[in-house]
């Protein structure tokens, strides 16, 4: 699931009358706006996947990172953050919990082809001429702490799923 989200806000003044008839009294309103640049994109490209395990196997490394396209031509700086699940959930009330390397994060720029590495559950800025690129999570880039991990306990047989949510704001 991917979420682009663009500030926009108001804010306005509330006037309220005063008690005495006779007085009157004129207060402007305030508004403001932030409006992001045309052309933003985000876009899913694959999901977070896990080989398949058993009950009690014990830590399981993510086998395909979750992958997003992000487009921004306009060369300003962004926000990248995301809302992580700290379990899979299958069936009943069962759950496989999850962790995150601290390196699981990544931000591949397009061009020149840089890799950033992050932690994603503190976030990241990217900044520069062209913030365009892919971003990832639980790819490996060479270390152990660029995966995420899935804990199998002694749970049911099943599917077990989770959602991550991405955040990219312009700065």
């Amino acid at each position: 699931m991917s979420r682009v989200r663009k500030h926009l806000g108001w804010v306005t003044a509330l006037v309220l009358p005063g008690i005495a008839a006779a007085q009157t009294r004129l207060s402007p309103a305030l508004a403001t706006m932030d409006i992001a640049p045309a052309g933003l994109t985000l876009t899913k490209g694959g999901d977070l996947r896990f080989p398949e395990g058993f009950p009690g196997q014990g830590s399981v490394n993510d086998n395909a990172a979750a992958t997003w396209s992000v487009s921004n031509p306009q060369g300003v700086s962004l926000s990248i953050s995301f809302a992580l699940p700290t379990a899979l959930s299958g069936p009943g009330t069962s759950t496989i919990p999850l962790t995150y390397g601290s390196t699981s994060g990544a931000h591949t720029l397009s061009p020149p082809g840089t890799q950033v590495l992050f932690n994603p559950t503190a976030g990241t800025t990217v900044t520069g001429a062209s913030a365009s690129g892919t971003i990832f999570l639980g790819q490996s880039f060479g270390g152990a702490a660029d995966f995420v991990t899935a804990t199998v306990g002694t749970v049911p047989s099943g599917n077990y799923r989770a959602t991550i949510v991405l955040t990219v704001a312009v700065l």
